[in-house]
């Protein structure tokens, strides 16, 4: 029905008195005319039963409008959605296209999101008269905020701006850097607190470039002020700590990859070589590729918590610039190092893996007369050894 209203509204002259929406409209559809009227999305009285080729005025409920997704202007879209982002399509008539497709919209969610990181990171939150206000309180200072907007607000922000305020985003939803956290919450009561409480919201919109600029100076200057030998204290014991982790990864390994030349020596020893065919042999064979399966298992788990260490340190160098990283990449080249070695160890420990009922089954096929099938085999299984180890995967 949505697409019906716009359809009509656009194709025809529309007035808005108070909250009804006047429309001119000559009646091509009964049906549609009908569900219109009977739930009250227009609020015509009629005297007589329509009939196709009337013409009347439509006279839209605005506020029937809304429960459809469509709002005559930005503005009467924000004084409904202005916490909470939409969970079905909006139309605004404004500017005659839907919510999603406009340049309004990422400014719009840029400030919902902001709205909602700051009430999380508040002491204390409330609502007034449909109106949030929030206090954030930082070392002695008090920082209240009323968060009270409208359309003008949002299209103050800039694509610029809205870059700014998910990068503040970002750093106030990470638990993993408290300090840069705090840095950043303080220098936003320092920056608000200049302005009155009722403009000092506006005002933080206004001037967001140069409050992120000021605090990430801020924090800049507080990562400077380390010492040469604390910072690389701090960078030492985190190398150490993911080098660990690392040789871990093969040192676990090591009680459960002890089975591997233990099965195969045993396989091979128990194998009935007069009767090369018999189920004996072939239920051997099927339980080395059983085994072999469930060490992959092992091995894939190996693997992704190498990759997942990898993140972790990739994560940390973020978090440094300037002189800061080049010393972060100095020290992690061994842990760089480290961390390839030990994949190779895995992709080596995989090949030996299968090595071992691959090599068993072409044995079995050689001995029962089927040379060139086990030579086939082998020479794949060599392939796809050889792709994996120089391609490390």
């Amino acid at each position: 029905m949505l697409k019906d209203i716009i359809s009509i509204i656009d194709n025809s002259r529309s007035i808005l008195e108070g909250s009804t929406l006047l429309c001119e409209y000559e009646i091509q559809d009964i049906v549609l005319f009908s569900a219109l009227n009977q739930e009250e999305i227009i609020e015509n009285i009629l005297t007589n039963k329509p009939k196709l080729g009337d013409k009347i005025t439509l006279e839209f409920s605005i506020f029937k409008l809304k429960s459809l997704g469509f709002f005559y202007d930005k503005s009467f879209f924000i004084k409904n959605h202005r916490y909470e982002l939409p969970s079905h399509p909006i139309y605004l008539n404004d500017l005659k296209q839907y919510l999603v497709d406009t340049d309004f919209y990422c400014s719009y969610i840029s400030m919902v999101n902001l709205i909602n990181t700051l009430l999380v990171n508040s002491k204390h939150s409330y609502d007034d008269a449909g109106t949030k206000k929030l206090i954030i309180v930082r070392e002695e200072k008090s920082l209240f905020i009323n968060l009270n907007y409208d359309s003008a607000a949002v299209n103050l922000l800039s694509g610029k701006t809205c870059e700014h305020i998910n990068t503040l985003i970002c750093i106030l939803n990470d638990e993993n850097f408290p300090d840069k956290k705090n840095i950043y919450l303080n220098e936003l009561a320092e920056f608000c607190l200049k302005y009155d409480e009722d403009s000092r919201f506006f005002s933080l919109l206004a001037n967001f470039n140069t409050f992120i600029n000021n605090a990430s100076a801020t924090y800049d200057f507080y990562l400077t002020n380390f010492s040469y030998n604390k910072l690389k204290l701090e960078i030492d014991s985190k190398a150490i700590e993911y080098n660990q982790k690392l040789q871990a990864i093969i040192n676990d390994s090591q009680t459960k990859l002890i089975a591997i030349p233990t099965a195969f020596v045993f396989v091979l020893s128990s194998l009935d070589y007069d009767k090369i065919d018999t189920a004996k042999n072939i239920i051997a064979v099927g339980g080395l590729f059983i085994f072999s399966m469930v060490l992959q298992l092992f091995v894939n788990n190996q693997k992704s918590a190498i990759k997942f260490i990898e993140e972790n340190i990739n994560h940390y160098k973020s978090t440094f610039k300037n002189q800061a990283r080049t010393e972060v990449e100095k020290t992690f080249n061994n842990v760089n190092s480290e961390k390839n070695k030990q994949f190779d160890r895995l992709i080596f420990i995989e090949v030996i893996l299968w090595f071992i009922p691959i090599f068993t089954t072409s044995l079995i096929l050689f001995l029962m007369s089927f040379q060139i099938g086990a030579i086939v085999i082998m020479f794949f299984f060599l392939w796809i050894s050889s792709n994996k180890i120089f391609l490390k995967y």
